[in-house]
């Protein structure tokens, strides 16, 4: 998964959930996600590489948390320099993907 590039808004993305961040109270009712392509590496402590997920309007979305493996879709966009996709579609897989 290249997210340095903006691929097809069909093309079929997997990777792992690092990080959730839940809104405030004053904040809007967003839900965002941080996804890697792998697990960091031995002896790293973040990806590096990272793909941003914002879905918009709920404050939680069953079964994305920190170690859910996700395959999804949707358009990437650079927000602020940081390749985001919106209201992603997705599945969550039961568990990592084998190495091809």
């Amino acid at each position: 998964m290249s997210v340095r590039r903006a691929p097809d808004a069909g093309e079929w993305r997997t990777g792992v959930v690092m990080a959730v961040t839940f809104h405030g109270a004053d904040d809007a009712t967003v839900f965002r996600a941080q996804l890697a392509p792998d697990l960091p590496r031995p002896g790293r402590v973040e990806p590096q590489e990272t793909l941003s997920l914002v879905w918009h309007g709920r404050d939680r979305v069953t079964g994305v948390m920190p170690g859910a493996w996700l395959r999804l879709r949707g358009r990437v966009h650079h927000l602020d320099g940081d390749p985001t996709v919106h209201n992603p579609e997705f599945h969550l897989l039961d568990e990592a993907p084998s190495p091809t």
